[in-house]
């Protein structure tokens, strides 16, 4: 086998006029001789070149390879061939064009093709091949037996065509022999001439024709003969016989070099005599542009073998490269794409995978392509995956598409996809293209964003403190429902309208919204803004301005109502003016001081006693007055305070102006802020130089005082024994009294008149309310001997349980009686039980002449202490006068007739005597003939 490039020579074309009805047999490497036979093989990949001259090595076969469209049709022009194997995808012109272009020419239009391709393997395309006069179709990788059997059929039948065609050709030769004896010398010279033009006419058209720039050149360079598509590539027309070696005067290196014309490819093959394959160079047109060429300059010989001249192709590379470059570019980009970039065909396989796809689902290159894409499809999205494919088919663009994908191991991911239909350069849609970006963070950071704004919206809509927003023309924007409520405006009153409308102050909100215009953020600034009702609030303003790329979008403001705080600024500022105007008329002396005891005011009085100024005594300037003998004790004492933080006190002698010393009382707190921290001391000096004085004289008196006691105990004791007594000894002669009074009644009623019998009532009546006087003072004697159990007292159901108790004697009453949460306290039991017992009796007793009445047991804080509650019982009752509230508590006392409400008036001395004892107090409210209230307060429980 022989293989050769393109020919380096077209060769003669001349046609013997005894023999145009036949192929001429003559001519380099003709495909009618003796020799091998010749077979065009075309691939634009030289690698593809290389297994075909494999496969078809046999020594009958002479390949000749090319590598573009361009270079086939140049080696149709130089030979001719029995068998054109030709591949189909090649950039410029596809087989099927290059086919075509063969079949149109007529010395070429039966040479047989044989396509070979590894993309156009459907019926489509294969009905396209046969339409463009192949003979036969071949998908890569071809079986080599299959393309040997083939090629060796079209050999064999090219071999005996060829035979048979010598035969006719030999056999027509020696029928002609004797008439082309016959012919002149002239007729010869003329019919040869006529073939000559004939001949270079056809070749000038042919040369003419072709798609890529073309020209020759004679031994000495000068351009001989050009298309039009070498003009179009030049930029110019040439002069004929003039120009030397290239129509372009300027030549260039591929690195930009200036390239000298007789060192151009076609100088070196006239010079050398040799063919030049792919030296690339630059040509510059005359209007600038450069265009990258592929020179294949061929040189050509006379019979004596001797270079006549050459011809030469050049194959504008350009727009290759650019394609070549960008395509480079977008492989790039595809490979290093941090998106998911994978290819499939319209059945769905994958064809290819970048590594950002690799990264994404978990499956490398080689495991997936080839594979449907399915495999990372949940199966419950494959009808969306076929309504996908249906769209790419129809030209349409999917963008943006939020889905879900399944990795290799098997987590699912959420991504966006676009999908692109891929086209081919016949414009036909051949598969898709899937960008795919993981946006499963992304829509976390959106969820987490919704929740943002959410939260952000719900803080400003149910914010206790005024929020708005005003955009840039100073229009309310959005406002919530704290700051409507605040003002007393509808969202309608409010939203909408222009904010200086509510402001008091215009120069104010001017002033606002030029200062946030201009970026700046306002801290409590201050204004005064309308309410609804006309009244008007003093308040703070903090805002900004929420700007996006340098644009005003709205502000942010919040609004706090400060009036009452201002009011009590003020307040504070007047009670401050009334404390100074007290303390300078006070007797003590006051002062204050910072944290550090650096004393900074002093009050008035200080001044006059001292006879000192300011500028004398402030700081530590106090000393100065001090007696020697006390001063260190003081300042120490004082200092060990600053520490502590525990409040002052001392007692020591101050110089007055007369130069005498007097002792004073001296006391210092600490004033503490929010925190805790000691803001300020607030100091007084008492002069107690006369209590001193009088404190020799109170020890006496106090030791007189002490005797005295002992002795009123003493005389205590024997009254509270006399009581008993005589309460004890009285009971004997009034229960003899009671018995005898009953004897009589019942032995002798019968037998006493009416008077007789009255009397006799009265008597017994008498003597049970002595025998009550008599237990009510037992018991009030016994409360002051007994001693206190001090214990938490639930008191709730402790009242709970004396209403149960006295309810049961107030049958057939319609009472309203309600028992309050009553909290419990620090007291005894017992003596507990008697005040509400006591104070219930009371309340039913008062009420039995209503028909309806309520009673009500409940409690308050003290307000007079807050380590005490305070307790009451309250009826609706005949009440009482309050001008004799005073008598209520004594012994004996009772403000209304015993004859409308039974009772021995000691009831409410008991409850004082329990009350006292427990360190709490006892007091009442009424009116007459409008209900009591009994009030008492004790000690909270401990907790």
């Amino acid at each position: 086998m022989k293989i050769d490039k393109i020919p380096s020579s077209i060769g003669d074309q001349t046609e013997d006029p005894q023999s145009r009805q036949l192929p001429n047999p003559v001519g380099p490497a003709s495909a009618f001789d003796g020799g091998p036979i010749n077979i065009l093989i075309v691939d634009d990949e030289p690698k593809n070149l290389t297994v075909l001259e494999t496969v078809l090595d046999d020594p009958g076969y002479r390949l000749v390879r090319a590598e573009s469209a361009d270079e086939a049709l140049l080696a149709l022009v130089s030979e001719e061939f029995a068998l054109l194997i030709i591949d189909i995808r090649m950039p410029g012109m596809t087989g099927f064009e290059l086919a075509q272009l063969i079949k149109e020419r007529k010395k070429t239009a039966r040479v047989p093709i044989i396509f070979l391709t590894a993309f156009y393997n459907d019926d489509h395309h294969s009905l396209e091949g046969y339409g463009a006069g192949a003979v036969d179709y071949l998908y890569k990788p071809v079986n080599s037996a299959v393309l040997r059997s083939k090629v060796a059929v079209f050999a064999e039948l090219h071999r005996k065509s060829r035979t048979l065609l010598n035969e006719v050709i030999e056999r027509r030769r020696a029928e002609n022999q004797l008439r082309e004896l016959n012919e002149t010398l002239e007729q010869r010279v003329t019919e040869r001439t006529d073939a000559l033009r004939l001949s270079e006419a056809r070749y000038r058209e042919l040369v003419q024709a072709l798609p890529v720039a073309v020209y020759t050149c004679d031994e000495r360079g000068r351009i001989l003969l050009y298309n039009q598509a070498a003009v179009a590539l030049w930029g110019r027309e040439p002069e004929v016989g003039k120009d030397l070696w290239c129509g372009s005067w300027k030549i260039y290196r591929p690195d930009g070099a200036p390239l000298p014309l007789d060192e151009c490819p076609m100088a070196i093959t006239l010079r050398e005599g040799l063919a030049i394959r792919g030296q690339e160079i630059v040509i510059e047109r005359p209007d600038g542009t450069r265009r990258h060429v592929l020179p294949h300059p061929e040189p050509m010989r006379n019979a004596e073998g001797v270079v006549a001249g050459a011809i030469n192709m050049l194959i504008d590379i350009t727009d290759r490269q650019e394609a070549e470059r960008a395509i480079a570019h977008l492989a790039s980009i595809v490979t290093s794409s941090v998106d998911s970039i994978i290819g499939i065909d319209l059945f769905g396989i994958v064809t290819s995978w970048n590594r950002a796809a690799e990264k994404l689902y978990g499956y490398d290159a080689h495991e997936i392509i080839g594979q449907p894409v399915s495999w990372i499809i949940p199966p419950h999205l494959l009808d969306q995956e076929s309504l996908i494919l249906e769209r790419i088919k129809r030209g349409e663009t999917i963008e943006r598409y939020e889905t879900i994908r399944h990795r290799k191991d098997g987590t699912e991911v959420t991504i966006s996809l676009t999908v692109s239909p891929v086209i081919d350069p016949q414009m036909r849609i051949i598969g898709a293209s899937k960008m795919a970006r993981d946006i499963t963070e992304q829509k976390r950071i959106e969820n987490a964003l919704r929740r943002s704004e959410q939260d952000l919206s719900d803080f400003f809509d149910n914010a206790s403190t005024g929020l708005h927003w005003v955009g840039p023309d100073g229009i309310i924007m959005r406002v919530n429902q704290a700051e409507l409520d605040l003002l007393g405006y509808s969202r309608e009153e409010y939203v909408g309208h222009h904010i200086a409308e509510f402001h008091v102050d215009q120069p104010i909100i001017q002033d606002i919204l030029g200062r946030l215009a201009g970026g700046e953020t306002l801290h409590e600034y201050p204004a005064r803004i309308r309410c609804k009702d006309g009244s008007i609030l003093d308040v703070l303003i903090n805002s900004n301005v929420l700007f996006e790329e340098g644009k005003f979008i709205h502000t942010r403001c919040f609004t706090r109502d400060v009036t009452r705080h201002k009011r009590a600024e003020e307040a504070l500022r007047e009670s401050e003016d009334r404390f100074r105007t007290m303390a300078d008329n006070i007797a003590q002396f006051a002062w204050t001081a910072d944290p550090t005891g650096w004393v900074f005011w002093y009050n008035q009085r200080w001044y006059e006693y001292t006879g000192t100024t300011f500028e004398e005594m402030q700081g530590w300037g106090w000393e100065k007055v001090h007696h020697p003998d006390h001063l260190d004790r003081v300042v120490t004492k004082w200092r060990q305070a600053h520490i502590t933080g525990e409040p002052w006190e001392d007692t020591f002698p101050l110089r007055g102006l007369d130069g005498a010393y007097r002792w004073f009382l001296s006391r210092a707190l600490p004033v503490r802020d929010a925190e805790g921290r000691i803001i300020r001391w607030f100091g007084t000096n008492t002069d107690i130089t006369e209590l001193r004085e009088a404190q020799a004289s109170l020890l006496a008196s106090e030791e007189r005082l002490r005797r005295q006691s002992s002795v009123l105990a003493e005389a205590n004791k024997e009254l509270e024994d006399f009581s008993y007594s005589v309460s004890h000894d009285l009971r004997a002669p009034l229960r003899t009294i009671d018995a005898f009074s009953r004897i009589v009644e019942e032995d002798h009623g019968s037998h006493l008149n009416a008077e007789a019998s009255r009397c006799l009532t009265i008597v017994r009546k008498a003597a049970g309310y002595a025998g009550e006087l008599i237990d009510d003072l037992l018991e009030l004697s016994r409360l002051g001997r007994q001693g206190m159990n001090f214990s938490m007292v639930t008191m709730a159901t402790l009242a709970q349980e004396t209403v149960d108790d006295l309810s049961t004697l107030q049958e057939g009453r319609q009472i309203h009686l309600t028992v309050g949460q009553l909290p419990p306290c620090q007291g005894d039991k017992r003596f507990l039980k008697l005040v509400w017992d006591n104070l219930l009796t009371n309340a039913f007793k008062y009420t039995k002449n209503r028909n309806e009445c309520r009673i009500e047991v409940g409690w308050m804080p003290d307000d007079a202490s807050a380590e005490s509650v305070t307790y009451y019982v309250k009826d609706d009752g005949v009440g009482f006068d309050m001008k004799y509230v005073h008598k209520l508590f004594n012994v004996f006392q009772r403000l209304h007739q015993k004859e409308d409400f039974e009772g021995t008036g000691v009831g409410l001395a008991i409850v004082h005597r329990i009350v006292s004892r427990h360190g709490g107090k006892v007091w009442a409210e009424g009116k007459v003939d409008g209900g009591a209230t009994f009030f008492f307060s004790l000690r909270k429980a401990s907790v």
